[in-house]
């Protein structure tokens, strides 16, 4: 089961990073050096000057027993990504968009 995150990471001062392929590069870089099993990718917001918008997919086992236990996991890492994230940009996590969902949830990720 693939679950789909994004939060949106505001006031970012490296403002280089603002730049797709230096942001995203600088990103694959740090994911790679954590070993990470999500997808992540940055997109600039066209509406403002200082945001981008983090996105993230993996995929979760559908399995019952150990879906919640992959999905919790997977809650945790998204959020341990984002905020070295946060950092590599020098910018802040908007914790009150930021979210997961697949086909059939949709939820916050911070409450």
């Amino acid at each position: 089961m693939v679950y789909e995150f994004a939060a949106k990471i505001k006031d970012i001062e490296n403002e280089e990073m603002l730049e797709p392929e230096v942001g995203n590069a600088a990103v694959e870089e740090l994911m790679r050096k954590n070993g990470a099993t999500f997808e992540i990718t940055l997109r600039h917001e066209k509406n403002s000057n200082k945001d981008m918008m983090v996105k993230g997919k993996v995929s979760v086992s559908s399995f019952s027993p150990l879906h919640e236990r992959e999905l919790e996991d997977a809650i945790s890492q998204f959020k341990k990504n984002l905020e070295e994230i946060a950092v590599l940009l020098g910018g802040k996590i908007n914790e009150n968009e930021a979210f997961y969902n697949n086909s059939k949830t949709f939820a916050k990720l911070y409450f």
